[in-house]
């Protein structure tokens, strides 16, 4: 019996008849022949339904219609529990190998894009979905439209990037280009870009090696081994730098900032205020909106007061009542451990400095020099002042001279301004030389 369709490789067997009949046999041969013809022509059938038993091997030509594999028409073969799509057309793409140096020890294999008559062409890889593209079998489930190329990493972070070996892109919007760096799921929209570096707060940025930036988030650390703790919007840049403060700003080696916008810049500074500026080295500053800057040559205790100068500035505003000037007017009058002019023990501070007043709706005014010296012993309670003050010409007389007193409390010094009729602001700037005889 001749199939149906003479392009088939399907043979189906006739009725055999009761009798001999050479021409049946001749027929049968003949169907059995183009079967095996097509076979080796490599014929497969247009197939519109999935075999019910699939065995590992098996070839198919799906129509596409009635059933679909999943990439349409074509050729398929059924390998690891899947139908693979065997159609693509790689007639833009060429394969390339080289063993040539500098590649002799390990060779160099890829892919090419070219095209007849076009001598820039472009090389698209493009997923589908919410695929992404990876240069290795992703080895935990990547968050989507990911990219990585390299070897090692992790990608779970949504439209997470990672350039290079062992980087883990935990974070939503997250990148990491070099070796070894970690966004965590809570650094949304960081960027590493070194090696070893770690950031777990949202939209920070590492730069260098085995930085860190912890906290709030918005902070920027470029360098090695700079850490951010706590806090947001700070900025470290350099080595060993370490912000436990909000806003800041740390620059140069072995620094550390607490303080809420500070900025200490130099060599094993410590800013420990608020809205002050620090710079030189070995110097260190707890007294807010202060400006210091430390000189010592030698750095013989880490964190603690050698040799620096300083200039202070702190502001009142009297009525009825004296009041003493401080640094910080969150709370104004309310003497604070950081709001005035604190030293450390065993230190002596030599200041020179001016303090002006000028009454609110009114022509009187008052200015005044002042000069002293000021000392700490073994504890707060030894503090003492020294100081002069001088009215400049051109005070009101009706002015009464603030006064200077030592701060036992907290081992500082006071500045009080006297009560007055009518609203007052009184300024005071004092430069400061700064000196400890370490115990």
């Amino acid at each position: 019996m001749q199939p149906k369709n003479s392009s088939s490789l399907q043979y189906t067997p006739g009725p055999v008849p009761q009798q001999w009949d050479p021409a049946y046999f001749a027929n049968e041969l003949r169907n059995i022949q183009n079967a095996l013809a097509l076979v080796a022509a490599g014929h497969l059938d247009s197939t519109a339904a999935s075999p019910k038993r699939l065995r590992e091997g098996d070839l198919r030509f799906a129509d596409g219609t009635a059933w679909n594999p999943g990439s349409g028409k074509g050729f398929y073969g059924y390998m690891n529990s899947l139908w693979v799509y065997l159609c693509l057309q790689l007639t833009d793409i060429a394969q390339v190998f080289s063993n040539a140096a500098p590649n002799v020890t390990v060779p160099v294999a890829g892919i090419q894009a070219v095209q007849a008559g076009f001598s820039n062409v472009h090389l698209l890889l493009e997923p589908s979905g919410t695929g992404g593209v990876f240069s290795q079998i992703p080895t935990v489930t990547p968050g989507a439209y990911s990219i990585s190329f390299g070897r090692g990493n992790t990608n779970a972070g949504a439209n997470s990037v990672n350039l290079g070996s062992s980087n883990v892109a935990s974070a939503s919007n997250s990148a990491n280009l070099g070796s070894s760096n970690v966004a965590s799921a809570s650094a949304i929209s960081s960027t590493n870009v070194g090696n070893y570096n770690a950031i777990t707060a949202k939209a920070s940025t590492c730069v260098g090696s085995q930085n860190s930036i912890d906290g709030g988030g918005f902070g920027t650390v470029v360098g090695c081994f700079n850490a951010i703790a706590v806090g947001s919007g700070t900025t470290a840049i350099g080595y060993y730098n370490q912000s436990l403060g909000t806003n800041c700003l740390i620059g140069g080696v072995f620094n550390g900032s607490t303080g809420t916008g500070s900025t200490c810049i130099g060599y094993y500074n410590q800013e420990l205020a608020d809205y002050s500026f620090m710079t030189g080295s070995g110097g260190i500053n707890t007294t807010h909106g202060k400006l210091s800057i430390g000189c010592a040559n030698n750095v013989t205790d880490a964190g603690t007061l050698s040799v620096q100068s300083g200039i202070y500035t702190a502001s009142a505003i009297t009525t009825t009542a004296s009041v003493k000037v401080t640094s910080s007017q969150d709370s104004p009058g309310i003497v604070t451990a950081a709001n005035h002019l604190v030293i450390p023990l065993f230190s002596a501070v030599a200041f020179v400095g001016t303090i002006v007043a000028r009454q609110t709706g009114t022509a009187l005014m008052g200015g005044w020099k002042v000069e002293g010296i000021l000392s700490c012993g073994a504890t707060p309670g030894s503090t003492a002042v020294t100081a002069t003050i001088t009215a400049i010409a051109g005070t009101t007389p009706s002015f009464t001279t603030p006064a200077i007193t030592a701060d036992t409390v907290y081992g500082g010094m006071h500045i009080t301004c006297p009560a007055t009729t009518v609203s007052t602001t009184w300024v005071a700037q004092l430069m400061t030389s700064e000196t400890q005889v370490y115990s």
